[in-house]
């Protein structure tokens, strides 16, 4: 049955999110693609806003799985570091997701290590 996952990236001002189908035959398809980003003024207040706004993203969008990108992602995924993945046109296009915005590769990425069976 296909599954509803997220992959996000969090960088200074800002939280990427990659909203991705896991397919039965082990590809993906990309369903949406936003970003959070900080509001000005006090830092608690801004993280306060982007942590209702993601909630309420995956609510909406029934999301059975959160997948966020960690330094070494790629050390439990194949044999290139990431970004030669996050580069490689061909690996994103025999994997169903050619579609997926270059900048949304990394929360994408998130996903697919965690969920490529192969």
């Amino acid at each position: 049955m296909p599954m509803q996952i997220a992959g996000v990236m969090v960088a200074a001002d800002e939280v990427r999110v990659a909203l991705l189908t896991k397919n039965d035959d082990d590809t993906f398809a990309v369903d949406d693609e936003t970003t959070f980003r900080l509001q000005a003024g006090g830092r608690p207040g801004a993280y306060d806003i982007v942590q209702q706004q993601f909630r309420d993203y995956i609510r909406q969008h029934k999301v059975e799985c959160v997948c966020i990108k960690g330094s070494a992602v790629s050390r439990n995924f194949g044999e290139r570091k990431v970004d030669e993945y996050l580069k490689d046109n061909d690996f994103w296009d025999d994997i169903g997701l050619c579609d997926v915005k270059k900048g949304m590769r990394e929360p994408a990425f998130a996903v697919i290590s965690q969920f490529k069976d192969s």
